[in-house]
C-alpha cells in the first residue's frame, strides 16, 4: 500500500501510470515567421516549415482550451533572431556533437510571446530585448 502524505494535494492521481484521456495532439496549431501579412496581422506559416519561428497550439482538455506558446530557442538558451549577426541564416543548423538541431521550439510564457511576435512584425529590437528578459525570468 502506498504512503499518503497529509501536506501533499493531488489533484489526478494515475498511480503512475500516464493519463490517456488527455490528448496529446494539438486540435489547433498555427506557426509564424517574420513579417506581416497585412496592417498587422502576422505572417502564417505551416509548423513544420523551417522558417517558422514561433508557433501557438491549442489542446481541448476536458471541455477547456489551453494554450501553449513556443519559441525557437538555441543550444545556448537565446531566442532565434532571423536578421541576427549570429542566427541568420542557422535555422536549419545542426549541432552534430549533440546530435540535435540548434534550434528547437521550446515553451514560453504568454508575455514572452506576444512580445516575440511583434518583433518579427516590427524588426523592432525593443520587443525582442523584452521577450528575452521574459524567458530568462520565467525559466
Amino acid at each position: 500500500m502506498r504512503e499518503t502524505n497529509p501536506d501533499l494535494h493531488v489533484i489526478h492521481d494515475t498511480n503512475g501510470e500516464p493519463d490517456l484521456t488527455i490528448p496529446r495532439t494539438p486540435h489547433r496549431e498555427v506557426g509564424y515567421t517574420a513579417g506581416t501579412m497585412s496592417a498587422g496581422i502576422p505572417k502564417a506559416i505551416d509548423t513544420e516549415s523551417i522558417d517558422c519561428y514561433c508557433k501557438e497550439t491549442q489542446v481541448n482538455v476536458d471541455g477547456n482550451n489551453l494554450r501553449h506558446f513556443y519559441i525557437k530557442i538555441g543550444i545556448s538558451g537565446y531566442l532565434f533572431d532571423p536578421w541576427g549577426m549570429f542566427s541568420e541564416g542557422s535555422e536549419a543548423k545542426e549541432a552534430r556533437h549533440l546530435g540535435r538541431d540548434v534550434w528547437n521550439f521550446r515553451p514560453v510564457t504568454k508575455l514572452c510571446y506576444e512580445n516575440y511576435l511583434r518583433f518579427l512584425m516590427t524588426r523592432n529590437k525593443a520587443y525582442f530585448t523584452t521577450a528575452q528578459r521574459e524567458m530568462r525570468e520565467n525559466a
